[in-house]
């Protein structure tokens, strides 16, 4: 997701990302995933 996030919005969010991009490594994208929470909104769930 955060991978998806950064290929389409990188430009205008990479600030917050320190430093990694749609391009870095799994690992990367690893190290900061904890700090951005990603959820889903389903039309008829709960």
């Amino acid at each position: 997701m955060l991978r998806a996030c950064l290929k389409r919005w990188g430009w205008e969010v990479g600030a917050f990302f320190d430093g990694v991009t749609a391009t870095s490594s799994d690992a990367e994208l690893s190290r900061i995933a904890p700090m951005h929470p990603v959820f889903r909104i389903a039309e008829g769930d709960g």
